[in-house]
């Protein structure tokens, strides 16, 4: 499956970029079942096999250059809300948040960098929307930095 979506996207590539020979590199992002599936021995080398093999001999060329893996292990927010932790904590914090229409001044003080840090996609005066993005981006790797601490 994993290796159809991601031949889908090259052809998609190939389409938008018309007569131009490409080289892609996939990086992987997001939580579930195909994290532990690529955790597998040569499982990434595998699917860069397949997606060389699926565009063998197009004009003009797909080079798959790589996959990268940057995806996470699914949490479980129900299982880890039950508990009697700091992730417990932080997920009714961050869901107490999510539930009004504009984040506590607090929050969108705490998630903006310094002045002199400038960060891609960041704008100062984002929509409620992109705040909600951010606070979500910052439970995730609190709850991965957490959880990876409390599964030692």
């Amino acid at each position: 499956m994993l290796s159809q979506s991601l031949s889908t996207m090259g052809e998609h590539l190939q389409f938008h970029h018309g007569k131009r020979g490409l080289i892609v590199r996939a990086v992987l992002h997001g939580r579930g079942g195909v994290h532990a599936d690529l955790q597998r021995p040569d499982a990434r080398d595998d699917l860069l096999h397949d997606l060389r093999a699926q565009v063998d001999g197009l004009d003009p060329i797909l080079w798959w250059s790589a996959v990268h893996d940057e995806t996470q292990s699914s949490l479980d927010r129900d299982a880890i809300r039950s508990r009697e932790s700091i992730s417990a904590g932080l997920i009714d914090i961050v869901d107490e948040q999510m539930a009004k229409p504009v984040l506590d001044a607090r929050f969108t003080d705490a998630l903006r960098p310094p002045g002199f840090v400038r960060l891609a996609g960041f704008d100062a005066d984002m929509n409620a929307d992109a705040w909600a993005d951010l606070l979500r981006e910052a439970e995730s790797l609190a709850l991965d930095l957490l959880e990876i601490g409390s599964e030692q």
